[in-house]
């Protein structure tokens, strides 16, 4: 998870931070990639880099992370079209998340992350989903806690439970 500093940063250079991670992990390899690469392409120095990450695989988690943060509303919406058929709404939800990885615009960058997931690797998504879970409920506040759980309601209410 970036440091906080990141978070300070102004949207358009976070963008630009992501967009450069974007290029450089849909044609390397995380094993490959250069934060060389991604300071030159992001117009920021590597000192900089290290105040806003901890090191590449931290960018790494961070941007495949970011790829999924609203996969909760895509969800909800799906689930509404379907007028809470559960069923159909995970039929469609599943088989456009699919294309995404299959077709759209990151595809280089699944590819790289499936072709070179290890055990290890799988233990590192699954330990930084933890952790990052774990500080955003700390840094969650009351106002953003009411929220996710106003959209899981939202979600259960809209499920056709007949």
């Amino acid at each position: 998870m970036p440091n906080e500093t990141f978070f300070n940063l102004p949207k358009e250079k976070q963008k630009r931070i992501l967009k450069a991670a974007k290029k450089e992990f849909s044609q390397s390899a995380f094993k490959d990639a250069s934060i060389a690469n991604v300071v030159k392409e992001a117009d920021i120095s590597r000192g900089s880099f290290y105040q806003y990450f901890e090191d590449m695989e931290d960018l790494y988690l961070y941007y495949f992370h970011s790829l999924g943060k609203d996969n909760h509303k895509q969800f909800l919406i799906h689930l509404r079209q379907h007028q809470g058929d559960l069923f159909a709404t995970f039929e469609e939800f599943f088989s456009s998340w699919i294309l995404e990885i299959f077709k759209g615009e990151n595809v280089l960058f699944y590819k790289n992350l499936f072709t070179s997931l290890d055990p290890r690797a799988i233990h590192r998504f699954i330990t930084f989903n933890e952790a990052n879970q774990r500080k955003e409920l700390r840094k969650t506040s009351d106002a953003a806690h009411e929220k996710m759980q106003e959209i899981t309601k939202a979600m259960l209410k809209e499920i056709d439970q007949t």
